[in-house]
């Protein structure tokens, strides 16, 4: 039986017109990382329920308080590791292996050391950061147990951006699939034998778990393509680190620790823990009902892609979007472009108009009365940069209407 999900994603491709190959890469994707997803996020949700149950809300406040304090450290030692790796093996696997081996090696190796440092500070600094910061000196053994998922999760997260660099979205499912499970009995095993700290140990070594299997399955899909992780000659790609991991990292290095901060206001209140169980357990439920909506609150089918350079951009765009110009024709429109990286370089107002004035100035000759509605417009010329690649689409109204999670800022 077709699920919506795939009829839906099946009748959007096929109504955007695109190649059989990318119809099969942009439904398949999309499906398998649904999945992927869904058991992740099915198995936590399962294992929250299973602890707030058995324990009441005071001690499912401590193991929250736990997992904010360990996902915290997990965002900061990141380091981007997992959007840099997405980024350039995308870009570099075809068009330059070596070098995108290389950065392969290099994000290993960072993601690495600083998931190691940041493991020793929390396991070091346990029965500091309970005792002052949670104000519950009996939760130190818990967190250092917890701690040992920092490494892993790290890993785990330049992995997954590795493999999502291949396109290899069967395999991330499947990992999906197979991490999940584990986290389910491995969590589940640990709260009926050891209480609060044999779950975390069970999260510990579920983290551990779904490393062995996404290093497993991304030095296949990379021996597959002609890569590896290469650490020799890693370190002459460290550029990246300053012109794109860094700046990818800053998120975690503030979100994260607000959401923490917040957490630690709310323990202070009388029956704090218990209070912090209540708000999890809310979220979580939360987190349960937005969850597909989330997976398509934006998605942009791509037909055409090019290389850009910040001189020659809008002249290349151009170039590039004449073949689109007889979707453009007799209608409404107006150019959107969304710019991620070359910051500084490309101006988005700038160049969206230095890109439509070329096209209006093109329908024109070809005798169309172009019209700008920036309302609801016949079709929409759409720009999506990452660095250097710059990805073309046209949404015209009919897509946008029956395809709700379409959609440009």
């Amino acid at each position: 039986m077709t699920s919506l999900a795939e009829m839906s994603m099946s009748g959007l491709v096929e109504k955007a017109g695109f190649s059989a190959d990318l119809r099969s890469r942009l439904t398949g994707g999309f499906l398998l990382n649904l999945v992927g997803a869904a058991c992740n996020q099915g198995s936590t949700l399962t294992v929250n329920v299973l602890v707030s149950n058995l324990y009441g809300p005071k001690v499912f406040g401590e193991y929250a308080a736990i997992q904010a304090t360990i996902a915290t450290g997990a965002a900061i030692a990141s380091f981007g590791t997992g959007y840099t790796t997405t980024k350039y093996v995308a870009e570099l696997r075809s068009a330059d292996p070596q070098r995108a081996s290389r950065i392969l090696g290099l994000c290993a190796g960072v993601a690495c050391v600083t998931a190691l440092i940041m493991t020793a500070i929390l396991f070091g600094g346990a029965s500091w950061i309970a005792e002052r910061s949670l104000h519950a000196s009996r939760l130190a053994p818990g967190l250092r147990i917890a701690s040992c998922a920092i490494f892993f999760n790290v890993l785990n997260w330049y992995l997954m951006g590795g493999l999502s660099g291949l396109e290899a979205y069967r395999s991330l499912a499947r990992a999906g699939v197979v991490s999940g499970a584990a986290y389910l009995v491995l969590c589940s095993l640990g709260t009926w034998l050891g209480g609060l700290e044999g779950t975390l140990a069970g999260v510990a070594l579920s983290a551990a778990f779904q490393t062995l299997v996404l290093l497993a399955f991304l030095t296949r899909e990379a021996r597959n393509q002609g890569l590896r992780i290469q650490l020799a000659d890693a370190w002459t790609e460290r550029n990246v680190l300053w012109r794109f991991a860094v700046p990818s990292a800053l998120p975690g290095f503030t979100t994260m620790p607000a959401i923490w901060i917040a957490n630690l206001v709310l323990l202070r209140q009388p029956d704090g823990y218990a209070q912090l169980g209540f708000y999890s357990a809310a979220y979580n439920f939360r987190t349960m009902t937005v969850f597909l909506p989330s997976v398509l609150a934006k998605l942009v089918p791509i037909e055409k892609t090019v290389r850009i350079e910040p001189r020659t951009a809008a002249a290349t765009l151009v170039e590039a979007a004449e073949p689109f110009l007889d979707r453009l024709a007799g209608g409404s429109f107006f150019v959107r472009l969304e710019r991620r990286g070359l910051k500084g370089q490309l101006h988005t107002p700038t160049l969206e108009r230095e890109v439509a004035e070329p096209v209006w100035q093109a329908l024109e000759r070809r005798g169309a009365t172009p019209r700008v509605d920036f309302a609801d417009p016949d079709s929409i010329l759409v720009i999506e940069t990452i660095g250097e690649v710059a990805g073309l689409a046209v949404l015209d109204r009919a897509l946008r209407r029956d395809y709700p999670f379409v959609k440009v800022r």
